[in-house]
């Protein structure tokens, strides 16, 4: 039986098993192979719940909210999707995701299903580092084609830099950089968004 999410210790969601598949399928989409079953895997597992706690009831199904929102397993990005720049050829990128987006579960990493169970069947709370993350993303892709290097050839000053001004101006959501422990920020940095009267963070848990 699969666990509940509990927002405010209220019951608001019970996980299914299409939710179990698609959150395999995204991790592996996003790392590739068995790399995300380190703590960035549960960063981003419980960053995608948080998530949900965040917007619900805007979004009632696990499954939408993560695939709008990762790349690998999202259709718009897809052959034939709306950010397809060349719907006539389909590259290597598209191929991957085709293949990640009809993964059975067979054929997912026995380390990324363990990872998902231990979440979205066992539940439990999430870790102290990971209260309150709702978004993800890799600036300092982008700051190295900026600078024309690689990731691994940025400074420690050049990764907070662009982890802190990934917005720039534009902060979405009152978003702030919160990286989890042992979590190298050269491929995702965490954002959390601060508590509100309505968002309370800590009370986000799942009843296995």
């Amino acid at each position: 039986m699969n666990a509940q999410l509990l927002i405010n210790g209220t019951p608001a969601y019970p996980f299914t098993d299409s939710d179990i598949l698609w959150s395999c399928r995204m991790l592996y989409g996003e790392s590739g192979s068995d790399c995300h079953l380190d703590r960035e895997g549960l960063a981003v597992m419980w960053t995608m719940i948080n998530r949900l706690a965040l917007l619900w009831p805007r979004f009632k199904s696990f499954t939408k909210l993560i695939r709008g929102y990762s790349q690998p397993i999202n259709p718009a990005w897809a052959n034939g999707g709306k950010f397809d720049s060349d719907p006539s050829t389909v590259d290597d990128r598209e191929r991957r995701r085709e293949y990640v987006s009809t993964m059975p579960m067979k054929k997912i990493p026995a380390g990324i299903s363990a990872l998902v169970d231990s979440i979205l069947v066992s539940g439990g709370a999430p870790p102290g580092d990971m209260i309150g993350l709702v978004h993800f993303y890799a600036p300092t892709f982008y700051y190295a084609k900026k600078k024309r290097c690689r990731r691994s050839k940025l400074s420690q000053a050049d990764v907070v830099f662009a982890c802190n001004t990934a917005f720039g101006s534009h902060e979405p959501q009152n978003l702030v950089w919160s990286q989890p422990e042992d979590v190298d920020p050269r491929g995702n940095a965490f954002y959390a968004v601060r508590a509100t009267v309505a968002w309370q963070p800590g009370k986000v848990r799942i009843r296995g």
